[in-house]
């Protein structure tokens, strides 16, 4: 046997990738390091091995027969190396215990309200996803909603594409549509349009007036642009009264958004609202809705704001004191939708039913 491990030289680092690597064990046969250092080249990862092991890395292993050099049989972690990575682990294990006991908590508080969430977050899941579904929990708890998945990766992960797909992550887990939508890394599918509005693009033109709806269109179109003849602009989160709405009101232009809006439907209203005198906004009476008028606020900031629970409703059974609910409003009242969260608060439990749209439309409206 034939011990290589030449005199250090502190000028050769390993790439972050080989650190890993290296740290993952105390020994690596030589197959492994030639299939991970070497991408299955033997002179390479040879190549690479001996650079290693004179940054004080490693020490190969190698046959002998006789005074002949034979083959490579493994790596070692040098003494320095092995106490480096000693180290790692013990920092690897606290912080896995940091974030199960992080995932317990926060599965035990969203249990009544997004079970399958909860579910995700007890059962065992690898450190990215732990890290994704601990994150989510954690600012759901606070109330905390985000312009997107880059925005919740650039906080949570340092940079906007580091997981900007926690959407599918979150999907891959079962977690909850309305929780995703909730917390901001889910946008809506469909946007409806209706009343005296031109939907023209780069290949085609569409025009919705006279037409029945919401009718159902993508605005992810080629130069896209957006044109109306009403004075009076209606957004409307509730289908049903956005049908009737339409039909009651068809000389006023209508937008209808299934849950929050995404950048596309948010650019097609602030078209829209700069070609008309009135922009009057209804949304649920809840923190769907909340959110969903700070978007519109947020485009189109002289926008009336309709309290649809101030129209007569039913009354629905109240928001439990801890719930992500109330957190989410308590965090909205000093928001820009202020006034609708502390009306939310107010009353204790959501409104979102048709006919307290339509009859908060036409008391705006006449």
């Amino acid at each position: 046997m034939f011990l290589f491990a030449p005199e250090v030289d502190d000028t050769v680092v390993p790439t972050e990738r080989e650190l890993t690597f290296l740290l993952g064990a105390e020994r690596r046969r030589w197959p492994t390091v030639v299939e991970r250092v070497g991408s299955g080249d033997a002179a390479k990862a040879w190549a690479r091995a001996v650079q290693l092991a004179h940054g004080g890395a490693v020490e190969i292993e190698c046959s002998t027969t006789g005074a002949r050099l034979g083959d490579p049989i493994c790596w070692r972690l040098t003494e320095r190396f092995a106490r480096r990575r000693q180290r790692h682990t013990t920092r690897r294990r606290n912080a896995r215990a940091s974030w199960e006991q992080r995932a317990r908590s926060a599965s035990d508080q969203l249990e009544g309200h997004w079970p399958d969430l909860a579910h995700a977050l007890r059962r065992h899941a690898g450190p990215v996803e732990r890290r994704v579904l601990v994150h989510a929990a954690e600012d759901l708890l606070a109330g905390r909603s985000w312009a997107g998945p880059r925005a919740f990766s650039q906080v949570h992960f340092g940079t906007t594409k580091a997981r900007d797909d926690v959407g599918k992550i979150l999907a891959r887990c079962g977690v909850e549509l309305e929780a995703q939508i909730e917390l901001g890394v889910l946008r809506a599918g469909r946007t409806g349009l209706a009343g005296p509005v031109q939907l023209i693009s780069a290949r085609a033109r569409l025009d919705f007036t006279g037409i029945k709806g919401p009718t159902d269109v993508r605005l992810d179109q080629l130069e896209l642009r957006l044109r109306t003849s009403s004075d009076v602009l209606l957004v409307i989160e509730n289908r049903q009264a956005a049908e009737v709405i339409s039909d009651s009101y068809p000389d006023a232009a209508l937008v209808w958004t299934q849950g929050a809006m995404g950048a596309e439907s948010l650019a097609a209203l602030e078209q829209l609202a700069a070609q008309v005198t009135r922009v009057i906004a209804c949304p649920d009476a809840d923190l769907g809705g909340v959110r969903i008028a700070e978007q519109i606020l947020s485009v189109a900031p002289a926008a009336e704001l309709v309290d649809t629970g101030a129209c007569r409703h039913d009354r629905r059974p109240a928001w439990k004191p801890d719930s992500v609910s109330l957190l989410g409003l308590q965090t909205a009242s000093n928001g820009p939708a202020g006034a609708l969260a502390q009306a939310c608060l107010g009353r204790g439990y959501p409104v979102e039913q048709e006919l307290a749209v339509v009859d908060a439309v036409r008391s705006r409206i006449g």
